[in-house]
């Protein structure tokens, strides 16, 4: 989990994502995860849009950061993403417009 003291990186998180997805527990670790609209800490995130079931991950914050980090389904396979925003208040609604422009800008079907 987040802690003052980790410094690891966004990138590690997706690295670390794709990763798992290669192991062969890989259906047990993303089954343990929350799914956007539908369980867990992303229950109440994207219900309701073409994010909801397609993005399955875990989010954490400690004062002052914000992370998200999972797995987006699309049409071309699964995309690995992870998004930290460190010193900031902004809310985390704002990390949730920036998932849809991801979304939006792979073509995602």
């Amino acid at each position: 989990g987040l802690d003052r003291g980790n410094r690891i990186t966004s990138k590690l998180f997706a690295a670390l994502l794709l990763r798992m997805a290669q192991h062969p527990y890989a259906k047990n670790y993303y089954a343990s995860m929350a799914v956007a609209g539908q369980r867990g800490t992303l229950s109440s995130y994207f219900r309701g849009t073409e994010l909801e079931g397609r993005f399955t991950g875990k989010t954490g914050t400690i004062s002052g950061v914000k992370a998200i980090s999972g797995m987006l389904t699309t049409a071309d396979g699964p995309l690995y993403l992870s998004m930290i925003s460190n010193g900031s208040e902004a809310p985390v609604a704002v990390m949730g417009k920036v998932l849809h422009s991801v979304f939006a800008v792979g073509h995602c079907r």
